[in-house]
């Protein structure tokens, strides 16, 4: 089990790396952009879902535009204030990680 679980982490932590350079490239006005976005791509709204489930943001519930007798998990408000934050999301490795809930 250890073997493949150091297999499994040998192919991520490079991915990971990688994704940590990225972050760090983030400028201020590239924050600007994303928040101001009143209907994001559906792929920017599953990367920041993903950081305010890391972050412990919690979502909206609002109408299903699908279904309106349903409610459905809204984050891009919450992904809006998080970006709004002085400085935007934390950006440095240990910032961000040390911000990551556990659960």
């Amino acid at each position: 089990m250890q073997d493949e679980c150091e297999g499994e982490l040998a192919v991520a932590m490079p991915l990971l790396e990688k994704a940590l350079q990225a972050l760090n490239t983030l400028t201020k006005g590239d924050i600007t952009e994303v928040k101001s976005m009143k209907n994001p791509p559906s792929v920017v709204k599953l990367v920041m879902e993903s950081v305010c489930h890391m972050l412990g943001v919690k979502p909206k519930k609002v109408q299903d535009p699908t279904n309106p007798s349903k409610k459905v998990d809204d984050y891009w408000e919450g992904s809006q204030k998080l970006l709004g934050e002085s400085g935007g999301p934390p950006t440095s490795q240990g910032m961000f990680a040390a911000q990551i809930s556990p659960s």
